[in-house]
């Protein structure tokens, strides 16, 4: 992790980084709100956080990640396997199923063993990963545990993608190599280049608020297309959605 978030952080879970303390006022009002609007947001939107969310992003990933934002959730769903290589785990083929969050415009993605898509998970100074078909299906999703100064790798190797999350974008050097030819890299340089969400964090200390940013990886029209929500989080266990915010112009990062 970056100096800055290190003196700001002392618990690490899932790739992202939990200061905590106690919140401020302002942030526990905001809290608040946001578990009373949660209440509300079936009634908002119908069937809709169910799978039409995922199929709308399949389909036509540009714009739909206009209008939302995502955050995924495996830690209690998902179980990852423990590779030969010291403090490095492999992912796998999974179903994803989205829900309303504590925010009416972020939908948590919850993953299970087993299905269509894939995720690849985040390592406490370690290495995830999972190798994707390259001819997998136009809609097929690959997602990861939220980065915070995590960088995400693929590589290609013959008929297949092998996706890394190189936990504080230094693991994989040091445990491990990646195997065949970088297609693809993003960095915290790139995805938060400002650092907005550590600004975030000291405009409000004290408030034990965290962020995070998750990559969702669609395939859409033969292309691997590349996007991320940032999102501010409360404190507590269950990662309390607050609000997205925008740390770069564009939620888009390209493709390969």
């Amino acid at each position: 992790m970056i100096g800055k978030l290190k003196m700001l952080s002392t618990v690490l879970l899932m790739g992202t980084v939990l200061a905590v303390t106690s919140c401020s006022d302002d942030l526990t009002e905001n809290i608040t709100d946001s578990t009373k609007t949660k209440k509300n947001l079936s009634n908002q939107r119908g069937k809709e956080n169910k799978d039409k969310v995922l199929f709308n992003f399949r389909n036509d990933p540009e714009s739909y990640i206009k209008e939302v934002d995502f955050i995924v959730e495996a830690r209690k769903s998902f179980k990852n396997t423990p590779l030969i290589d010291k403090r490095t785990e492999y992912g796998g083929p999974c179903t994803l199923t989205a829900e309303d969050s504590e925010n009416k415009d972020v939908f948590r993605v919850h993953v299970k063993n087993g299905g269509n898509d894939y995720y690849f998970p985040w390592v406490n100074r370690g290495v995830g990963e999972v190798k994707v078909p390259k001819d997998a299906p136009n809609g097929t999703i690959v997602t990861t545990g939220g980065m915070n100064g995590c960088a995400l790798v693929v590589t290609e190797v013959g008929n297949h993608f092998i996706f890394y999350h190189d936990a504080d974008s230094n693991s994989l050097s040091v445990i491990k190599e990646a195997q065949g030819q970088e297609v693809f890299r993003l960095e915290p340089k790139d995805y938060d280049p400002l650092d907005t969400g550590v600004k975030l964090m000291e405009q409000n200390p004290g408030s034990g608020i965290y962020f995070t940013h998750q990559f969702m990886i669609v395939k859409h029209k033969d292309k691997w297309k590349v996007f991320t929500s940032s999102i501010l989080l409360g404190p507590g266990i269950n990662l309390p959605v607050i609000r997205p915010f925008a740390a770069t112009a564009s939620k888009y990062f390209g493709s390969f």
